[in-house]
C-alpha cells in the first residue's frame, strides 16, 4: 500500500510540476506514418525514448533519433503530462517530437533484400542467391564451382552494390588465400588482397574504408593453430594485425571505429571490443558469469553489431564444451547491450525445430542422441528492428553444409516476436539500404525520460549548496528520479576520456526535494573498470558541478557502492587527492558496503556471478579487497558524515539486517548510524524478498530515508 501511495504521489508531483505541453502535430493519429524531429542531431544523448508502456517509469525499448520513420497503430493515451502514441513493433512514445511524414519517406515492402548461399545436392557447387525480406523474388547472382572458404564467408559493401568474400585458391602445396570483391550488377570479381592464412568472417566497415577478417595462423613455437584478426585498409591495401590472442568473427561498430569479436571459444567464450584508432581492447561480456535462466552458459561466437549501435547479437551454446558444434549443444541467438549489459535470449529451441524421425530412435539407438537446435550466423536489418539467422532443421547426408546440415533461414523481430521462416540456405546477410535513417552510433546510455528539446546547463537553487547523487551497483542516474528524489534530469556533461570504451554521464535535476540547491545525478553504469578506476569520476564530476554553481564544496549522497567510489577519492587513493582539494562538505551513505557485501563476503559464487552481471565491480565488494580503504581515517575536513541502512531481510539467519549489506558491513566506527525497516534496492535479492514480503520498501524509496537526509540538509544549509 505504501509503495502504491508513493507512486501515485510522485506521479501527481510530476504532473503538477510540468508546464502545459503544446503537442507538436495535431494531424498525428492512428494509421499515420510519423517521423522523429526536433532533436539535437549532433548530440547522441538527445533521443526520443520508446517505452514498453505509456509511462515514464515503464521499461525502455528503443532510442529514436531525427528522421526515424514509424507507423502509429494505437493511441493516444494522456498521462503524466504527456500524450503517448504506440509505434508499431516499437512501443509507446510521447508526441512532442513526432510529426506526420512525407509519402516518399514511408517504407514500402519489402524492407530490403537478403543475400544467402545454397549448396547443390550431392555436389560442391555453391549458389550465391538473393531474396526479398518477405520471401519473394528469389534470384541467383553467381554459381561457384567450390564451397566458400571458411565460415560466414562474405560481407556487403556499405552501399549494397558489392560483396567481399574470402577465397582459398591455389593448390595444397601452393595455397593462395585472398579476399575478393564481387560487383552484383556486372558480376566482375576483383582481388583485393592476399591474407596471412585461410580466412573467414569478413566485415566491411560502414565508412567503406576497411575490411576486417580473421585468419588461421600456425604458431610453430607452440605447435598449434590460432585465429588472429586483421584489418585490410582498402585505400592502401595494407593489412594490420588487431589481436594477438585466439580470436574470430569481427564485426564493425556503426561509426567504423571499433570491432566486436569473440575469443576463447573453448570452455568459456568472451566478447571483446577493440578500438582500432586507439589500439586498445576491452572485454564487455563473458559466458563464465552466466547461468540459467540467462541466455547462455557456453561458448560465444559470431557477434553482429546492430546498425543502430545499441545492441550486439551473437550465437551462444547452452553448455560448456571445448568443441562448440557438438550435436548435444543447443545454439541460440542472443542479444546484449553494446556496453555488455542486459543479455536476452532471442531464439528458443521450440520456435524453429520440428520433431524428427531419428529423435524417436529410428536412426539412433538412444533418443538422447537426437540432434539439438542450432541457431547461427545472425545479421541485423538496416533499421535494427529485425534479425535474420540460420537454423538446422534436418540432419541428412545428402545436403551440403556445415555438419552436412540442411539449413533454413529465419527472421525474427529484435524483441523476440514475429518469428517467421524465409527460405532454405545458409549465411544470410541483409543488404544495406537507406529506406530508414539511423544514427551513426548510439553509445551505451542509461534509461532516460523523453528529453527536453534543448539541454542546456542551468543553475537551479537559491544558494550555491550543490548536491551530487551517486547511485549503487546495477543502478543509474535515474534511480533517484524513479524513487522521488528528483525529476526532469537533463544531461549536462559526458566524460569520454576517463575509462576506455566508456562514457560517464552527469545530469542536472529540474526539480528536487532539496528546495535551495542545485542537484546533480552521476551515472557510471557503463563502467566495467575496477572500483578504484571508476572512482576517478567523483573528483571530475565535482569539478563540473563547482564550475556550474561557483560553489567551493558539494554535498554527496551515495547509495550502496556509490559510497565506496566516493571513499576512494575521499581517502586519497586517486591521482586527484581530496586532501589537496577538500571540496566535500557533507557525505551521507545509504546502505554502504563499507566492509563488503554479505553475499560477497560469504563467497557464494552463484550470487556473486549474478551481482557481477549488475556491475562488474561487485566481486571486489569484500572485506579483504576493501581492507586498504578501511585502514585509513576519513578526512576531518568533511563537516558531517552519516550512515543509514535497512534492517529487513527474508533470510531469518541473517537477522535484522539488509539482505545485501548487513549492519556490520555498513558501519564505520565513529560515524552516526541509523537503521530502519528498509531493504537494499531492486538489486538481488529484492525479488526474493518481495515474493515473501511484498510490502518491503527499498531504502531509496523509504520516507524515513528522505526525512533523515532532509533534516541533515536543512541543518547544513541554515
Amino acid at each position: 500500500m505504501l509503495r502504491m501511495l508513493l507512486v501515485v504521489l510522485f506521479a501527481s508531483f510530476l504532473a503538477l510540476s510540468r508546464e502545459e505541453i503544446t503537442f507538436s502535430d495535431p494531424t498525428v493519429a492512428v494509421g499515420t506514418w510519423v517521423e522523429v524531429f526536433g532533436l539535437d542531431q549532433n548530440n547522441l544523448s538527445d533521443y526520443l525514448n520508446v517505452q514498453e508502456t505509456p509511462s515514464l517509469s515503464g521499461k525502455e525499448n528503443h532510442h529514436l533519433y531525427n528522421d526515424y520513420v514509424a507507423y502509429i497503430d494505437e493511441g493516444p493515451v494522456e498521462t503524466e503530462g504527456y500524450r503517448w502514441w504506440h509505434l508499431a513493433n516499437l512501443g509507446w512514445a510521447v508526441d512532442n517530437w513526432l510529426r506526420v511524414t512525407y509519402e516518399e519517406k514511408i517504407p514500402k515492402e519489402p524492407q530490403g533484400r537478403i543475400l544467402f548461399t545454397q549448396y547443390g545436392e550431392n555436389s560442391y557447387y555453391t549458389f550465391l542467391n538473393i531474396i526479398n525480406a518477405d520471401g519473394t523474388n528469389k534470384e541467383n547472382l553467381m554459381v561457384f564451382p567450390n564451397q566458400f572458404c571458411g565460415l560466414d564467408p562474405y560481407t556487403w559493401s556499405p552501399d549494397g552494390k558489392e560483396i567481399a568474400f574470402v577465397d582459398c585458391g591455389g593448390t595444397e602445396d601452393n595455397p593462395n588465400y585472398q579476399i575478393n570483391k564481387l560487383n552484383i550488377e556486372t558480376k566482375e570479381i576483383v582481388t583485393l588482397a592476399s591474407t596471412p592464412g585461410p580466412s573467414s568472417g569478413p566485415s566491411w566497415s560502414p565508412d567503406g574504408n576497411s575490411i576486417a577478417f580473421y585468419s588461421e595462423i600456425y604458431l610453430a613455437t607452440e605447435e598449434k593453430i590460432e585465429s588472429i584478426i586483421y584489418v585490410l585498409d582498402l585505400k592502401t591495401s595494407g593489412i594490420i594485425q588487431v589481436t594477438d590472442i585466439d580470436s574470430s568473427d569481427p564485426d564493425w561498430s556503426p561509426d567504423s571505429k571499433s570491432l566486436v569479436f569473440n575469443s576463447g571459444i573453448g570452455t568459456s567464450g568472451d566478447l571483446f571490443v577493440a578500438n582500432i584508432e586507439e589500439r586498445n581492447t576491452n572485454k564487455i561480456f563473458s559466458s563464465e558469469v552466466t547461468f540459467d535462466p540467462l541466455c547462455c552458459a557456453g561458448p560465444i561466437v559470431q557477434p553482429s553489431w546492430s546498425p543502430v549501435g545499441d545492441k550486439i547479437a551473437f550465437t551462444c551454446a547452452d553448455t560448456r564444451s571445448t568443441i562448440l558444434y557438438l550435436e548435444e549443444h543447443k545454439l541460440r541467438i542472443c542479444t546484449i547491450n553494446a556496453d555488455g549489459s542486459e543479455i536476452n535470449k532471442l531464439t528458443s529451441e521450440q520456435e524453429n525445430f520440428r520433431s524428427l524421425p531419428y529423435c524417436t530412435g529410428e536412426y539412433y539407438s538412444e533418443p538422447t542422441q537426437c540432434y539439438q537446435p542450432h541457431n547461427r550466423f545472425s545479421d541485423w536489418s538496416p533499421d535494427g528492428k529485425q534479425v535474420v539467422f540460420n537454423g538446422i532443421t534436418e540432419f541428412t547426408a545428402n545436403r551440403r553444409g556445415d555438419l552436412n546440415g540442411n539449413f533454413d533461414i529465419f527472421i525474427i523481430n529484435s524483441d523476440g516476436t514475429n518469428f517467421r521462416p524465409l527460405t532454405e540456405g545458409i549465411y544470410p546477410k541483409w543488404q544495406p539500404t537507406t529506406v530508414m535513417q539511423v544514427p551513426t552510433v548510439t553509445p551505451p546510455t542509461p534509461t532516460a525520460i523523453p528529453p527536453t528539446p534543448t539541454q542546456e546547463i542551468r543553475f537551479v537553487g537559491k544558494e550555491p549548496t550543490p548536491i551530487l547523487l551517486v547511485h549503487g551497483c546495477g543502478g543509474s542516474a535515474y534511480d533517484w528520479e524513479e524513487t522521488g528524489w528528483v525529476s526532469g534530469l537533463s544531461l549536462i556533461e559526458t566524460y569520454t576520456d576517463l575509462l576506455p570504451f566508456t562514457e560517464i554521464y552527469l545530469y542536472q535535476a529540474e526539480v528536487s526535494i532539496f528546495a535551495d540547491s542545485a542537484v546533480f545525478s552521476l551515472d557510471y553504469s557503463n563502467s566495467g573498470a575496477s572500483l578504484e578506476e571508476t572512482a576517478q569520476i567523483i573528483p571530475r564530476s565535482l569539478d563540473s558541478i563547482k564550475s556550474v554553481t561557483a560553489a567551493e564544496k558539494v554535498i554527496i549522497i551515495s547509495h550502496s557502492m556509490g559510497a565506496i567510489l566516493t571513499r576512494y577519492y575521499l581517502e586519497d587513493f586517486l591521482e586527484e587527492k581530496y586532501s589537496e582539494r577538500s571540496d566535500i562538505s557533507v557525505f551521507l551513505m545509504l546502505a554502504p558496503p563499507n566492509n563488503g557485501s554479505f553475499w560477497v563476503n560469504m563467497g557464494l559464487e552463484k550470487v556473486i556471478d549474478l551481482l557481477k552481471l549488475q556491475c562488474p565491480q561487485a566481486g571486489s565488494l569484500n572485506s579483504e579487497d576493501l581492507e586498504p580503504l578501511n585502514s585509513k581515517e576519513l578526512s576531518t575536513s568533511v563537516s558531517t558524515y552519516r550512515i543509514a541502512a535497512g534492517n529487513q531481510c527474508w533470510f531469518i539467519f541473517i537477522g535484522f539486517n539488509d539482505c545485501v549489506v548487513t549492519t556490520k558491513d555498513a558501519k564505520i566506527d565513529g560515524i552516526p548510524f541509523t537503521q530502519y525497516s528498509a531493504v537494499h534496492s531492486d538489486l538481488l535479492p529484492l525479488a526474493l524478498e518481495q515474493a515473501v514480503f511484498p510490502e518491503l520498501t527499498p531504502i531509496l524509496e523509504h520516507e524515513q530515508t528522505k526525512k533523515i537526509v532532509l533534516q541533515i540538509y536543512e541543518e547544513v544549509v541554515k
